[in-house]
């Protein structure tokens, strides 16, 4: 092993013309691509970029992922209810029910199955008093991407198309940190 290639008889990431510093800084900089990268891992970096370079958008959706789960102030959304109801009108209609808490305020949240492995959320946000939240929004993440939905003047929302699998609620006040519930499997 030679200490400008991986294996005798490889080329070296950066031609002979061309400084490991010269190499180092006509490469794009971020955190993926720190200063002061010991060679053999810039010419490693290098041979992974060149033979199978990582999406643009997927290292983009990462490192939006990492900047909203520990960059940005939140509270706890807390679940403290997870029930199923059966419907009045009908005994073979069944909702899930999710109830969350965070400080003065109250989510809940109805999953109606409308098509197999397909649900409709509807929902209300209440102050610890009963009264409506009428400003800010609530998110629900899943694994097909975000669906977000305005808080109406009682404070009813819903969503449409909420696929089965992983979920996440977001409540988004207006003028403060948003409230994200951790992650669970409807």
């Amino acid at each position: 092993m030679s200490a400008e290639g991986f294996a005798e008889g490889t080329e070296p990431a950066a031609s002979a013309d061309v400084s490991d510093a010269e190499a180092f800084s006509a490469r794009p900089r971020g955190p993926e691509d720190p200063v002061g990268k010991p060679p053999e891992l810039r010419a490693l970096g290098n041979l992974l970029d060149s033979h199978d370079p990582v999406p643009p958008d997927l290292a983009g959706a990462a490192y939006s992922a990492v900047r909203r789960r520990w960059y940005q102030p939140r509270q706890e959304l807390a679940l403290v209810e997870d029930a199923v109801r059966t419907s009045a009108v009908r005994s073979d209609q069944h909702a899930r029910v999710l109830t969350f808490r965070v400080s003065t305020r109250i989510l809940e949240v109805d999953l109606h199955e409308t098509t197999p492995g397909w649900y409709t959320a509807r929902g209300m946000v209440l102050t610890s008093t009963g009264q409506a939240v009428s400003e800010g929004d609530v998110l629900l993440r899943h694994a097909r991407g975000d669906s977000t939905a305005k808080l109406d003047e009682f404070g009813v929302f819903g969503v449409a198309e909420v696929p089965r699998g992983p979920l996440s609620v977001v409540l988004r006040p207006p003028h403060e940190a948003p409230a994200v519930a951790d992650w669970m499997v409807c």
